[in-house]
């Protein structure tokens, strides 16, 4: 999970229900350390502060191998960083063909070779 933005807020909803968190920052170090010891004191959780740029399929490697190293496994990824790059928040949909596959194209091939995927839903639907 990213130290800045949704993926602050997804880490806090988190921690606030007893998870470890490994915040992912990009070039902010004092962001995400920030966004760690709040999390640690604030809700008695432990977390760690790891620096990578996901879009380097090698870095997001190094990414799951820190959680589970530090954090002692790994239940869910947010992959949520980097689209921020190429467009406004809440213009998703305006990203061209090649920024989204830049994006999302690196975890997608990741997850199912190092662990397991749950689909959440189906179309849109729930399943």
């Amino acid at each position: 999970m990213t130290s800045r933005g949704l993926g602050a807020l997804v880490c806090e909803k988190f921690a606030a229900e007893g998870a470890n968190v490994l915040i992912n920052y990009h070039s902010n170090v004092e962001a995400a350390q920030q966004l760690a010891d709040k999390l640690e004191n604030e809700y008695s959780v432990k977390c760690h502060i790891a620096q990578a740029d996901t879009l380097v399929a090698a870095e997001n490697d190094q990414l799951v191998h820190t959680a589970v190293e530090k954090l002692g496994g790994l239940d869910i990824i947010i992959a949520n960083a980097g689209w921020t790059r190429f467009t406004r928040p809440g213009d998703i949909y305006d990203m061209s063909h090649d920024e989204w596959n830049k994006v999302t194209l690196p975890w997608c091939k990741m997850i199912p070779q190092k662990l397991i995927l749950i689909r959440t839903s189906s179309v849109g639907q729930p399943t």
